[in-house]
């Protein structure tokens, strides 16, 4: 992907240009793929990018330019948004209360990934392939946590 020329030659630009009335967003995709690509390079991990941050194509195809092949879906219409831009993505879909319509969405799009935090939501997950990840998540005892996520997610061990 090529990087596209900017509309204005800096933020600062554009609002004296334009005087809009509402909020804009400056978006800068040399930024946003210099940035992503420095992280890559130094984490030796998988980098997945959580797309309810900013599910924009811009932002989305950007990420992908910068070698991000790996995205954090949270609903179909993300799920959606992420295969408009890289249809060979991997997805993971940790949201771990879904409706069978959701299920089946994931399935559809090829989620590689998915979370449960109980057996009902495990069984759920009959008709996804055997070969997609599943991650169990547990409520684990933790003392002296700022947040006790216990209380909101994980399944009893």
């Amino acid at each position: 992907m090529r990087r596209a020329d900017p509309l204005h030659s800096s933020p600062a630009a554009h609002l004296s240009a334009t005087r809009p009335d509402h909020p804009v967003l400056h978006f800068a995709p040399a930024v946003l793929q210099d940035t992503a690509a420095a992280f890559r390079a130094g984490f030796p991990g998988l980098v997945t990018y959580a797309v309810k941050a900013n599910d924009r194509a811009e932002v989305l195809s950007n990420l992908v330019a910068a070698g991000v092949e790996t995205f954090d879906v949270a609903s179909p219409a993300e799920m959606a948004r992420v295969r408009a831009v890289c249809p060979a993505a991997r997805l993971h879909y940790n949201n771990p209360v879904r409706s069978e319509a959701e299920i089946a969405a994931g399935r559809d799009f090829g989620v590689q990934s998915w979370s449960v935090d109980d057996a009902e939501e495990l069984a759920k997950l009959r008709d996804v392939p055997r070969a997609v990840e599943l991650a169990v998540r547990f409520r684990l005892p933790v003392r002296g946590a700022a947040y006790d996520f216990g209380s909101k997610f994980g399944a009893t061990p």
